[in-house]
């Protein structure tokens, strides 16, 4: 078999692309699912997956990055609710999978969840909110298996705010308008330990990009970080949110994702300091990130120096502009 590894939905997945030799007899599967009415109300075109593991009680929360199991997705249209659709053996062209082709898995005594993609615009699938998803099945012989009943919808995430952290929501004229439909930055944002005994005091800022998967959600603290510097400065802190719907959009405006560089200029850092006691200069306020989050950052310092003073970027992505 020839195998080739692609970024697809937000998914790393290897798809077959050509059989040149036969691994035994393939096997026989076939699922029928659909989705409720009460989980959608009109039809659906997009991917539908079908998730497998042995590891995870609901498969839905993988596949692993570094150690997958068994997935595949199927390309749908007009799908109606309460309407079957089956996922068969049979070789489909709108459909990706891996390892291997759906006939060639060896499925007995897996677990398997069904996943609608109602919410295109998240990078995730099977935790995203919005997206559809199905009871969980075992997987126990050949032939047709229990239906599978898209009936369940992933909830909104919620940002907890503490004392420490708060959330910094900016909608984006820029980005509404490229996508269609409203779109908004997120940040988190930490404060210094001296931010409500001395209400008239101003702060330097440090913007952060994280790496691939993570968000702004990883910058939620109960407590104020301490600063280890030789001066003690105290710098509020903003984690950003780099997700889009094709994972990492590392705030480079891009024909894929959009201006995402001028979001955060012209949009993001005008809200943020109207809202946060930040010293709204460029020689205060500085980038940093680690892998993806490091190659957007070197990115930013470069693209845009005369907004910031300065950028320390950790292992990043191989550093290349071109």
């Amino acid at each position: 078999m020839i195998y080739r590894c692609i970024l697809k939905y937000g998914l790393l997945a290897f798809v077959h692309l050509a059989a040149l030799t036969t691994c035994g007899t393939a096997a026989d599967w076939s699922f029928t699912l659909q989705f409720s009415n009460e989980a959608r109300n009109e039809s659906f075109t997009g991917r539908v997956y079908l998730i497998f593991s042995k590891r995870i009680e609901e498969p839905r929360k993988g596949p692993s990055w570094f150690n997958p199991e068994l997935f595949l997705s199927q390309e749908v249209r007009g799908w109606k609710p309460d309407t079957p659709l089956v996922i068969s053996s049979k070789p489909a062209r709108n459909r990706l999978s891996h390892p291997m082709p759906l006939a060639d898995m060896d499925l007995t005594g897996y677990r398997a969840q069904a996943v609608a993609r109602f919410n295109p615009w998240e990078r995730e699938i099977g935790i995203a909110p919005g997206n559809g998803y199905s009871q969980v099945i075992t997987v126990e012989k050949e032939g047709q298996q229990p239906g599978l009943v898209i009936d369940s919808i992933v909830p909104p995430k919620e940002f907890n705010e503490t004392r420490w952290t708060k959330l910094l929501k900016v909608r984006s004229e820029l980005l509404s308008k490229f996508y269609g439909h409203d779109v908004y930055q997120y940040g988190a944002v930490i404060l210094p330990a001296s931010y409500y005994d001395e209400p008239a005091r101003r702060y330097p800022t440090i913007y952060t990009v994280p790496g691939f998967s993570g968000t702004h959600f990883r910058g939620i603290v109960d407590k104020p970080i301490e600063e280890d510097n030789p001066g003690g400065v105290e710098f509020i802190r903003i984690l950003l949110d780099p997700s889009c719907p094709l994972g990492h959009h590392v705030f480079a405006d891009s024909a894929n994702n959009g201006p995402r560089g001028r979001c955060l200029i012209e949009e993001v850092i005008p809200a943020f300091d109207s809202q946060f006691r930040s010293i709204a200069k460029p020689t205060a306020r500085f980038v940093t990130g680690h892998s993806s989050g490091g190659w957007s950052s070197l990115w930013i310092q470069v693209t845009y120096p005369e907004h910031f003073g300065g950028t320390w970027s950790t292992a990043p992505d191989p550093v290349a502009f071109h």
